[in-house]
């Protein structure tokens, strides 16, 4: 039977292994673990919420760990610094995936034009009227921007 062309040692039909790139060389870059959208994966394929290439998010391991089971589907693991990428014990928390909701549309309650605190998010009513009718774009909050908005005139 033929192994893996990266070397791996994986016994496969073809010439790669299930999640091994064409150029031979694994995802992980044998390290372990990938990373993408900011979030560190970690490759465990026996684990129930494994993706198809058999990844799971790594603060949910460590999470789970810190429990001694796993998570339900209610339960989000919240970055207190809101950095994805630090999976450090102390900063992860768990929390109900409502709370957490609630928690991250708190981030914009003052206007992001004149700085003056309301209820609604990104801009208060006056602010509003006046872009409105001077005909200009509305302004995000840097919660709700997204690489693909346009920019405010």
């Amino acid at each position: 039977m033929p192994e893996c062309a990266c070397g791996c040692g994986t016994i496969v039909r073809g010439t790669w292994s299930i999640g091994h790139n064409r150029k031979g060389v694994p995802p992980t870059n044998k390290r372990g673990f990938s990373e993408w959208n900011g979030y560190r994966y970690s490759y465990a394929p026996d684990h129930p919420h494994a993706n198809s290439a058999g990844f799971v998010r790594e603060h949910r391991l460590v999470i789970e760990r810190r429990l001694g089971r796993l998570l339900t589907a209610d339960e989000v693991v919240h970055h207190k610094n809101h950095n994805r990428a630090d999976n450090s014990d102390d900063n992860l928390e768990l929390m109900a995936k409502r709370d957490h909701d609630r928690l991250h549309t708190q981030i914009a309650v003052v206007c992001v034009e004149c700085g003056q605190p309301h209820k609604a998010r990104g801009l208060c009513g006056s602010c509003y009227g006046k872009f409105y009718r001077d005909g200009r774009a509305m302004p995000l909050a840097a919660s709700r921007r997204s690489r693909w908005s346009k920019k405010a005139a």
